[in-house]
């Protein structure tokens, strides 16, 4: 069998498959999740795929967007992969797999993606799930600074113990008010939506963050056994929220926001610890919490990290399949050829300042 063959090719319509083989892997995130990547063909961010590789009980995944490739608006036919909005990445049932398969696997990704007719890949990966070593020798994964994972696998009380002090003082006084907590699905949207969409007018946030009530109904209504609306209550009325995924092993927020009049509060602060006690109930391994704001150090994360988060470094990965294909693009976009994949802006045909719109590491 070559390596080629041992690859298969799932798309968004193979639901079942795709799921199957995340649950064969075992680590995954509701980032890699079919419907997921559905949303975004239905957005027009590109073509959902799974190229997935098995080997004698091995099974690596490679979740991606195809994207036609246009240079001042005239199609180049030509295509690129990129990966969904937030943190996917390639996954693996081996952290460390033996070096032939690392081999075989890179061998028959390269020949697919080649035959495909994709330029370069760029993958945001997952800090929890996503293997690096898996691409070890195969373009470059670059640090993009941490993303902050809380450790579910330890006693209750010793993920308390492990706040900043300030964080549990602050939520034993949030726990002496009358604040309630309660998680759910689609009865929440009108107060999640509503929340949400002044969060983000409050704090001005870019375009790629505000998504709308269609958005966060097709996450609820078809993925309802992985997403969840969390929503902290004042007297009946909701005050915070947050969407967050569980598969995988993985709990993982999302999005979220409080009312303005209630912000100086921090009602998010009981929200989120109990979302830490939620998971760990049902079994989750990880609490991905995400980073700062476009990946910088900032009051965000400095707030997450206070509920004794772990720093896990974050990384994309650069991948160039066709070289004098990618120098002839970024010639025609107007730059330069560069075989420098460690340059703030990847593949360089798409660096904004050359007319296109993508930053990557976000």
């Amino acid at each position: 069998m070559s390596n080629l063959q041992r690859i298969e090719i799932l798309t968004t319509r193979d639901k079942e498959a795709w799921r199957a083989a995340l649950d064969e892997i075992g680590t995954y995130s509701f980032y890699h999740m079919p419907e997921f990547h559905r949303l975004a063909e239905i957005r027009g961010e590109g073509e959902g795929i799974m190229p997935v590789y098995r080997e004698d009980g091995f099974i690596a995944a490679f979740p991606m967007l195809l994207r036609d490739i246009q240079i001042h608006g005239q199609s180049t036919g030509m295509r690129d992969a990129t990966s969904v909005a937030g943190f996917a990445g390639p996954i693996a049932s081996m952290a460390e797999p033996p070096k032939d398969i690392v081999r075989r696997v890179q061998s028959a990704l390269h020949e697919f993606l080649h035959e495909t007719g994709v330029v370069s890949v760029f993958s945001r990966m997952n800090p929890v799930a996503s293997r690096p070593r898996l691409l070890d020798g195969m373009g470059v994964c670059v640090e993009r600074g941490n993303s902050l994972v809380i450790d579910l696998t330890a006693p209750l009380d010793v993920q308390l113990a492990r706040y900043k002090s300030e964080r549990r003082k602050k939520l034993r006084r949030l726990e002496e008010t009358d604040l309630t907590i309660d998680f759910g699905g689609m009865e929440h949207i009108d107060d999640f939506v509503r929340i949400f969409s002044q969060t983000m007018d409050r704090t001005s946030a870019d375009h790629s963050y505000r998504f709308d009530r269609f958005y966060i109904e097709y996450l609820l209504r078809e993925m309802p056994d992985v997403m969840h609306i969390g929503v902290c209550k004042l007297d009946g009325e909701v005050i915070s929220v947050v969407l967050d995924g569980f598969c995988g092993g993985i709990v993982e927020g999302y999005i979220g926001g409080t009312s303005t009049e209630h912000r100086q509060m921090s009602p998010s602060t009981i929200l989120y610890d109990r979302i830490r006690v939620w998971g760990t109930s049902i079994g989750a391994k990880s609490l991905h919490v995400g980073g700062g704001v476009g990946g910088l150090k900032d009051t965000v994360y400095s707030y997450k990290l206070s509920f004794g988060a772990n720093e896990m470094p974050y990384y994309t990965w650069r991948y160039v399949v066709d070289q004098p294909a990618y120098d002839k693009l970024c010639r025609e976009a107007g730059g330069t050829p560069t075989d420098d994949i460690h340059s703030e802006y990847f593949p360089n045909y798409r660096d904004p300042e050359l007319g296109a719109r993508e930053t990557v590491g976000v």
